[in-house]
């Protein structure tokens, strides 16, 4: 028996298969402002959920948050704000601009995947 009739008798029994290769997918480069807009939009929905969560902990009302709250979380919560920066550099090249918009399945499970521990964009762990 040689291979051109084994193969043949393999594939027709399903026990061998072929996958054929996936053409790579070329996404329409980011404009700078959107990748600027994306980053900032990022970095304010973190700062955003540290306030909410500031002001859960503390059992306090919005109107309550210290009115130099952000300027002095900023510098606490950096290493998350540059996960942003890093996530949407990738994404930018993976995805069209109107798919992050939309913020399909698919770039929300790429997006946790790149910020995981031990992804990509991984913000350091605490000392």
């Amino acid at each position: 028996m040689n291979a051109r009739s084994v193969f043949p008798a393999l594939l027709a029994a399903g026990i061998l298969t072929i996958a054929r290769a996936e053409p790579p997918v070329l996404v329409a480069p980011w404009q700078a402002q959107q990748k600027s807009a994306a980053v900032a939009s990022c970095r304010a929905a973190i700062l955003d959920n540290v306030a909410r969560e500031y002001l859960a902990r503390n059992h306090l009302a919005e109107g309550e948050l210290p009115p130099d709250f952000r300027t002095k979380v900023v510098p606490v919560v950096e290493p998350l704000l540059k996960t942003c920066d890093c996530s949407i550099a990738v994404l930018s090249g993976e995805v069209t601009y109107a798919e992050f918009q939309a913020s399909t399945p698919r770039v929300v499970q790429r997006t946790k995947d790149l910020v995981a521990k031990g992804g990509t964009c991984a913000a350091p762990s605490d000392p």
